[in-house]
């Protein structure tokens, strides 16, 4: 299958873009974390590729008054791996190996920020870790440290980042090993009971039928009454499935997949 790519001088192999190898744990990722000099702010951000999985991820996080806010998006990666977007969560590569930039567009939740490494990138060395004669982890990793710019917003609460905002980035790229669980729950919004310390939504993205994106937002109360789920899971474990609280959202197109 051809991509983006393609049209691109990348490949290291005979085969498109799309293909990784035969390793079903390969994955391609990305990480941010960045403070306050004082102490006073953080966040962190992650987008995360897996090729042979077809999915992508992505991750947001920061404290703000001592309460940590979280949101976690996944959707189907349609092995088109130039499209740097997972749901609310985009990354932009405006000057590669020195300037990215990160927006997040969430429900109660967004942000804008631009690093600017203040030197070229930290090469580790590859890591190959064997169990016996099986490889476990085989990746290459790159550290970058830098300044931040830009602001968050909490709540409709817009503050900019702090002067001399600074923090790390790194890339890494390999095989690690990946969870096997597969939860299907679309259409609906879970909620922890009515303690309301969390929130998680779920939202079917327009563009798909057979994945949702899944925003896992921290706030402070919830909305609306809530109802017991139990969540329905499709795995060789033993264990009892996870009980939940939701309230229904609009459904995807085409309705919830088989077997729900």
């Amino acid at each position: 299958m051809l991509t983006k790519g393609d049209d691109f001088p990348l490949h290291q192999t005979p085969e498109p873009i799309a293909y990784a190898g035969t390793d079903r744990n390969f994955y391609d990722r990305y990480f941010f974390n960045g403070y306050a000099p004082d102490g006073s702010g953080f966040f962190a951000l992650a987008l995360g590729i897996y090729p042979h999985l077809n999915v992508a991820d992505a991750h947001f996080s920061c404290i703000r008054g001592g309460v940590q806010y979280n949101l976690h998006a996944s959707r189907e990666l349609n092995m088109e791996r130039f499209d740097l977007a997972v749901g609310p969560v985009s990354i932009e590569i405006v000057e590669p190996l020195k300037v990215l930039r990160v927006r997040v567009r969430g429900e109660g939740l967004a942000a804008e920020l631009t690093f600017t490494g203040r030197a070229f990138p930290i090469e580790e060395p590859r890591f190959v870790h064997r169990i016996g004669p099986r490889t476990f982890m085989d990746y290459t990793r790159l550290t970058q440290n830098g300044h931040y710019t830009g602001w968050i917003e909490v709540d409709g609460e817009r503050i900019d980042l702090a002067a001399g905002t600074c923090g790390t980035r790194d890339r890494s790229w390999g095989c690690a090993p990946l969870a096997r669980l597969t939860r299907s729950l679309m259409g609906m919004a879970l909620s922890r009971p009515s303690s309301g310390n969390g929130r998680l939504l779920i939202c079917p993205t327009a563009a798909c039928s057979s994945i949702s994106t899944l925003i896992a937002m921290a706030r402070r109360g919830t909305r609306g009454p809530l109802s017991r789920l139990t969540a329905v899971t499709r795995n060789r474990s033993s264990k009892p499935p996870l009980p939940l609280w939701f309230r229904p959202c609009s459904p995807p197109r085409g309705g919830p997949p088989a077997g729900l």
